[in-house]
């Protein structure tokens, strides 16, 4: 190819640099030398393609005789011959250089109305005949699959046809088929394959809708879709698919004047307008719309580049993307040229176009343009940094050569985890220019990590992964039992109980990196078994549900009922149905042993009795169960408790081992009531009877105390419903904890009843509210501001910390609550705290 630049410059007469590319243009036919008519014409219809060796050669028609040319240039000159002077033949040409390295062109004959294809065999030209049914072959686009066949997409201009077809060689014979005959289809068609080796032709949709329109071959059919249709667009296209295998279309927006390119970008067309492009030629003797071609190529860049005729000018033009947007040039505006411009790239990257100079229409004649580019190295001393030109990722990695047109660039590399170089700004000249040089220093690194699990046994392996991002150089862990390591990755084994901190420490030649993670690892040993129970005592048969509360993660549970049952489950429920004192024993064990705990007449049933009962004792049992009093569709769960009401007791319902948020009822009884049921269902709205509350709502129940009226202010005083709310609920929903507060749907309305805070720990927050009867409740509350909110979370914090110190009392406590008596002494208790809440608020 450099023999062709020191060619031009010695052709002087013909030579003008036009543009910043410093564009070479000269004339490569004016028919001069076998033109025997005055006013010769040729070069219409070009098209070009560089050869193995990077020399261009175009097919081109003569228009004054109908003959087929081709010319070649021979690294010193244009060697020009006439491949085909049978009758009145070379319009619509395409060429392309075969698998080896011979040219092939598809054409149309105009005075047979065929299409047809020629080819070099190394010593002369073979001709035949593709398809002759009628007037077929206009619009020839001609490409080779990755097995050297050719395959050509062309109009059919028959009246009865005007269809796209598609025309392929299969090693024998030339197979031809109808792509798309809705209208008036398949002017300007531009044949491509696909990665996959499926061909795809681009075409203008004329009389249907004036759409541009794209055809793909799956492998079993032909799909069309419609890629642009705003109105008369898609004349003139030329179809390429991307180093990525997506394809691209240029074409012209007749309605708004406009040079436009479509892009697939893998789930869709994307269409931009490159630049203003006014009118198309309208060539009366082909009878259609022909001289001002759009023509389509990638650089060496990868990115997309146009060659066209501006007609309002009569100028050249041609428009290439930089990465961020379109640059338009003027190649050659010496009068009235560029028409059937074809636009190709040789393999270093330098462009050229041949094109029809028609500036003196009885001395049209054939040229062409080149411009090279400059060769720039840009090397880094990390590899895969990405090379960015003027801010814009040109998609190659560093250590390579970059092609650019001339001019000047700011330049640097860019790699993850390291600090981008400082940008230097290089002037690029045609040919080779120095290469340039960048040193990425590592940036910091951040630390961070993840471990297998955060508590295990003494003698378990833990798994520690590091997730720190940067380039790094060492790792330091400190396990703080006394040991550390310097793995990426390290297993560590704990063999004390305890809880242990963890850091991380990284380095690399531009810092470090620490990461703390405090009380991270807990080591746990044996289980220590324990157990309650949400009833101790009742009458037969009772239903008793068993909670296992041993600690240290124990694995497997073993649990002798004392009636002759055992239960492997964690939290098993059973019913005694024989009158006895029972003794309740667990065995809690895990991989590093067993412990078992047993309680003593833990459970006392006793036969049922109306005359007389312990005031005191309390029976609860869960059940899912409906009580008929509510729509079963509505309730989610039930809980009650038994006991016996005498007049002048303070008597408390337990319902702190049940499924809903009550925990107890108290009251002052006055009368002798028997044994009364209390019964709390918790429902997943209102009845259809009853309006929503206004709020948040927490919950909505529906609670009872015997039969309707059994307990009201008519026969007890202090009547006192215990309840608690969720601290997640409160944070999901950015409730104010100061509004809320238990409702009583009383006499058709929604009433709010006097609710205090009783107390609070990490979970739960506890209150009591008054009321002087029974029947539906909500739990409700209003959004915090967001003021309040970050003063509630405060206080949510602080609260943990305290509740946190106050677990290990808590604990403690556990065997306390299980002796004979316990409840009734929190009943006491309870009414106890109520009749001091109500003082205080009066």
């Amino acid at each position: 190819m450099k023999h062709i630049i020191l060619a031009i410059a010695l052709l002087a007469i013909f030579v003008s640099p036009v543009s910043a590319m410093n564009w070479q243009t000269e004339t490569v036919d004016d028919a001069s030398s076998y033109c025997p008519y005055a006013g010769p014409n040729t070069g219409k219809y070009t098209s070009l393609a560089f050869d193995p060796s990077d020399n261009p050669a175009i097919s081109y028609l003569y228009y004054n005789s109908h003959e087929l040319k081709f010319t070649h240039y021979n690294n010193s000159s244009w060697e020009i011959e006439t491949v085909d002077d049978a009758g009145q033949v070379g319009l619509y040409t395409s060429l392309e250089f075969d698998h080896s390295g011979n040219p092939a062109i598809s054409y149309y004959d105009w005075l047979n109305g065929s299409l047809k294809f020629t080819y070099y065999n190394n010593s002369s030209w073979e001709t035949e005949t593709v398809d002759n049914a009628g007037l077929v072959g206009l619009h020839t686009s001609l490409a080779f699959d990755s097995s050297g066949n050719p395959a050509i997409s062309y109009y059919d201009a028959y009246r009865y046809n005007t269809s796209l077809k598609f025309a392929y060689y299969n090693g024998g014979i030339w197979e031809t088929e109808t792509v798309d005959n809705i209208g008036d289809v398949g002017i300007y068609t531009s044949l491509a394959f696909d990665p996959s080796d499926n061909p795809a032709i681009s075409y203008y949709d004329f009389n249907t809708s004036k759409d541009l329109k794209f055809a793909h071959y799956n492998g079993a059919n032909w799909e069309i879709e419609t890629v642009d249709s705003r109105l008369n667009v898609g004349m003139g296209t030329s179809l390429c698919y991307d180093p990525s295998g997506d394809p691209a279309i240029s074409y012209f927006d007749l309605t708004n004047k406009d040079l436009k390119f479509a892009h697939y970008n893998g789930a869709y067309w994307e269409t931009e307008t490159v630049g203003n492009a006014p009118g198309l030629y309208f060539d009366e003797d082909e009878y259609t719309y022909g001289g001002d071609l759009t023509s389509l190529a990638f650089d060496a860049s990868g990115n997309p580049a146009i060659s066209y005729n501006d007609v309002n000018n009569d100028d050249l033009k041609f428009a290439y993307y930089n990465g961020a947007n379109w640059e338009i040039e003027t190649v050659d505006s010496t009068n009235d040229v560029g028409r059937y411009a074809s636009l190709c790239f040789d393999s270093s990257g330098n462009a050229g176009i041949s094109y029809y100079d028609y500036t003196n229409s009885n001395n049209a004649f054939l040229k062409f343009a080149f411009s090279m580019t400059g060769t720039l190295p840009v090397n880094s001393s990390v590899p895969d940094a990405w090379v960015y030109v003027d801010g814009i990722n040109r998609s190659v990695q560093a250590n390579t050569t970059l092609y650019l047109w001339p001019g000047t660039y700011n330049i640097t590399v860019v790699k993850q985890d390291y600090e981008t170089p400082a940008i230097q700004t290089v002037n690029v000249t045609e040919g080779a220019n120095p290469e340039i040089d960048f040193i990425p220093e590592p940036a910091p690194p951040v630390a961070g990590f993840v471990v297998n699990t955060t508590s295990v046994t003494a003698t378990q392996d833990v798994a520690f992964t590091d997730h720190s991002t940067g380039l790094i150089s060492s790792w330091l862990w400190d396990f703080s039992d006394g040991t550390t390591s310097t793995d990426q990755n390290p297993t560590h084994n704990y063999t004390t109980t305890g809880t242990y901190n963890i850091s991380l420490i990284l380095t690399n030649p531009s810092g470090s990196s620490t990461r703390v993670r405090t009380s991270y690892i807990t080591i746990v040993d044996a289980p220590v078994a324990g157990f309650s129970a949400n009833v101790t005592s009742g009458t037969v048969p009772l239903s008793v549900g068993f909670t296992d509360s041993s600690t240290n993660d124990p694995t497997a549970w073993s649990w002798d009922l004392g009636d002759g049952n055992t239960s492997t489950d964690q939290n098993p429920n059973h019913t005694y149905s024989a009158v006895g004192t029972y003794n309740v024993s667990l065995n809690a064990s895990n991989a590093q042993g067993s412990n078992i705990i047993t309680r003593t007449a833990y459970i006392t049933v006793s036969a049922v009795s109306t005359e007389s009962s312990d005031q005191g004792s309390s029976s609860s049992s869960h059940r899912v169960s409906v009580s008929s009093s509510q729509e079963p569709d509505i309730v989610i769960s039930t809980d009650t408790s038994l006991m016996r009401v005498s007049g002048s007791t303070a008597i408390e319902f337990d319902l702190s081992d049940g499924d809903g948020p009550v925990l107890g009822i108290g009251f002052d009884a006055e009368e002798d009531e028997g044994l009364v049921v209390t019964k709390v269902q918790v429902l997943n709205g209102t009845p259809d009877d009853v309006p929503v509350p206004g709020g948040n709502v927490y919950s909505v129940m529906s609670i009872d105390v015997g039969a309707e009226g059994t307990i009201s202010n008519d026969n007890a005083e202090n009547i006192m419903i215990r309840f608690k709310v969720s601290r997640e609920w409160i944070n999901e929903n950015n409730i104010d904890p100061d509004t809320i507060s238990l409702m009583h749907f009383y006499e058709g309305e929604w009433q709010e009843l006097p609710t205090d805070l009783e107390s609070e720990d990490v979970d739960f927050l506890y209150f009591t509210a008054e009321t002087s009867d029974f029947s539906l409740f909500s739990i409700v509350a209003d959004t915090a501001s967001e003021g309040v909110s970050e003063e509630s979370i405060q206080a949510e914090e602080t609260a943990s910390i305290g509740s946190e110190e106050e677990q290990t009392d808590e604990a403690s406590t556990e065997d306390t609550k299980s002796t004979p008596g316990f409840g009734a002494l929190v009943g006491v208790g309870f009414v106890s705290l109520a009749m001091l809440v109500i003082r205080k608020r009066k």
